[in-house]
């Protein structure tokens, strides 16, 4: 079976929309910045449980990012609250790429 010429552009399409996609998050963190986060909140997204994480962008702006709680290896809230200081990595790019790289909560 031979694929016609708008088959193929319709797949390499699909397959370079798809690799974007997933390596956009990791290019724009490629130029990011390292700060300490607390946990804001939890709230319920659809059917997960998700932290809400304060920080500041460069001591001036106040930014909130969330991420699912089943993310973590503390899972107990009242625990997660009363950590100072919660690494975490956002993109000078786009501010609202980030990831959470402490050691406690993440391998």
């Amino acid at each position: 079976m031979k694929l016609s010429k708008k088959d193929k552009i319709i797949i390499i399409g699909s397959m370079t929309i798809l690799t974007l996609a997933i390596l956009t998050p990791r290019l724009l963190l490629l130029n990011s910045t390292i700060t300490c986060a607390k946990v804001h909140k939890l709230t319920k997204i659809k059917v997960n449980q998700h932290l809400i994480f304060e920080f500041y962008e460069e001591k001036e702006k106040k930014l909130l990012t969330n991420k699912p709680l089943k993310w973590f290896k503390i899972q107990d809230i009242d625990s997660l609250k009363k950590m100072d200081c919660i690494k975490i990595r956002y993109s000078n790019i786009w501010n609202s790429v980030t990831e959470v790289i402490d050691k406690r909560l993440v391998d």
